[in-house]
Formats: structure tokens, sequence, C-alpha cells
């Protein structure tokens, strides 16, 4: 069962994550990688990731994930 690299969690299914947002990647990734460097990370880690891009962009204080913050 492979492990999520953030959280170290054991999972069944991990998500593919891009490492450049891909509205930014577009024009200057993909004709050399694609669409960009993708991680492999659980769901829940994904999920946190975009809830804490989405924070920092609101101007709010980020809050790090429980299952993260206990490793």
């Amino acid at each position: 069962m492979p492990a999520c690299p953030i959280c170290l969690q054991d999972v069944t299914n991990l998500h593919g994550h891009h490492v450049v947002p891909q509205a930014k990647s577009k024009g200057l990734l993909e004709e050399s990688l694609g669409l960009g460097p993708v991680i492999d990370i659980c769901p829940t880690c994904h999920q946190s990731i975009h809830s804490l891009a989405a924070s920092i962009l609101a101007g709010k204080q980020p809050i790090l994930p429980a299952h993260i913050a206990q490793r």
C-alpha cells in the first residue's frame, strides 16, 4: 500500500496534485512537461493543500490540518 509523502499515512488511493497550479502553468510548462510536475498525495492532504492556498489568497490565517500537524 503506498504512503502519502506529506502525512506518511498508508492509503489505498493517491491523488495527483499539480505542484505548479494549472492556471499558472499554461504556456510555461505544458510544452516541456505536459501538465507540469505532479506529486501523488492522499485525498485528505490534497484537500488540505487547496484549503490552505485559498485561505492564504483570501488573506486569512491558515491553519495546519491536524493530521499533518501531528507528524
